[in-house]
């Protein structure tokens, strides 16, 4: 049986951390520090997604808003990971920021587009995997006594849109086949 957690590990699975935008220089964009990125980059994890310290997740958790669309495939499930393991027994800023990233706002044209360029590197079971961590959050707290259940529903009718515009788009635009799979 998959698991919200097997879900994210498989549809994350190989993605690359970022080269610039790291989560440490992102989090010190957020504190108006635009001129040591690399510096802070020393202080970033490198190797896979899956390795990425709470602690630095814990530590960076504006951070993950400054993302761009290379990173936030990287980070993202990673901090999904934990708010999955972690949403009881915390009261870090990190269980809601999460959830929050997957919710854009669509009243404001600038920020509606750049949830959607953040977001334009992502595959249909990247998509998929976000459905499942806000499924499992929402029906482990349907009162929302641990997290933001109305942005979290929200954010959960985003990703269902994006899920649906894919599965559209394949409808519309199929690959082309095989000549073995194209029957006589």
């Amino acid at each position: 049986m998959e698991t919200p957690l097997s879900t994210i590990e498989l549809a994350f699975d190989g993605v690359e951390r970022p080269e610039k935008l790291t989560l440490h220089v992102a989090e010190e964009h957020d504190n108006y520090d635009y001129d040591n990125d690399g510096m802070h980059r020393q202080r970033d994890h490198v190797g896979r997604w899956q390795d990425v310290p709470e602690e630095h997740l814990l530590r960076c958790v504006d951070g993950l808003s400054h993302l761009a669309a290379d990173g936030v495939p990287y980070y993202l499930p990673a901090a999904m990971r934990w708010v999955i393991r972690n949403f009881r027994d915390t009261d870090s800023r990190l269980v809601d920021w999460t959830i929050y990233q997957l919710a854009p706002n669509r009243e404001d044209k600038n920020l509606s587009e750049r949830y959607d360029r953040r977001f334009a590197r992502f595959t249909m079971p990247q998509w998929r995997a976000c459905e499942a961590f806000l499924d499992y959050l929402l029906s482990e707290d349907t009162d929302g006594d641990y997290i933001d259940a109305k942005v979290a529903r929200e954010a959960r009718s985003e990703v269902r849109s994006k899920i649906k515009q894919g599965e559209q788009a394949w409808v519309d635009n199929p690959l082309p086949r095989r000549d073995s799979e194209i029957e006589s």
